[in-house]
């Protein structure tokens, strides 16, 4: 998609329940800030965040998908148990993603499996300003006070630039696309 900065930002804004009355959503500022004072690392780190989080609101066909991964992996899990005298059951591991652990513990605790301890490991983290605030080593200070007009300025400038080289570059890719379908070259 083309500025995929700016389509999650519609999209969140388009979700606010009760309905959106103009203002800017508590997902969405962090992103504009970022981009705004120029921080595009760490405006798409926010943004695949986003896209994280929202697929954790998986619809009924990816909960089926998760299902029965969890399923095959219970299979396996079982498998390696049954032939323990090939290697320790004490060395054994599930490796999973965020989805599958309301499904996957449940079904452990069906089988008789008890959790012995929990833990989370962080694989990423962005420090999330909140609208009208940056970060400045440990303390937050008011964004005006941490970006002088001049800059902000041009980051008012180039925030629709870089949208719009996005948009562009998508529309290129399908152009691209559509020429070489029409002249019978396929995808490659």
């Amino acid at each position: 998609l083309p500025s995929p900065e700016l389509s999650v930002m519609l999209l969140d804004w388009s979700s606010i329940i009760p309905r959106p009355t103009g203002g800017v959503s508590q997902v969405a500022s962090p992103v504009l800030e970022t981009l705004l004072t120029g921080n595009i690392q760490e405006a798409r780190q926010l943004v695949f965040g986003q896209m994280i989080a929202s697929g954790q609101r998986a619809g009924a066909k990816e909960k089926i998908l998760v299902q029965r991964r969890n399923d095959h992996a219970l299979k396996v899990l079982d498998k390696c148990l049954s032939n323990s005298g090939t290697g320790d059951p004490s060395k054994l591991a599930l490796l999973y993603g965020g989805m599958h652990c309301a499904d996957l513990e449940q079904k452990l605790t069906n089988l008789g499996f008890i959790r012995a301890t929990k833990s989370w490991r962080t694989a990423w983290s962005v420090a999330v300003p909140t609208f009208g605030t940056s970060t400045i080593g440990e303390e937050q200070q008011p964004f005006a006070a941490v970006v002088s007009p001049v800059a902000l300025g041009i980051g008012l400038v180039l925030l629709p630039a870089y949208l719009a080289i996005g948009g562009l570059d998508w529309i290129g890719m399908l152009d691209g696309t559509t020429e070489a379908l029409q002249d019978g070259n396929g995808l490659e």
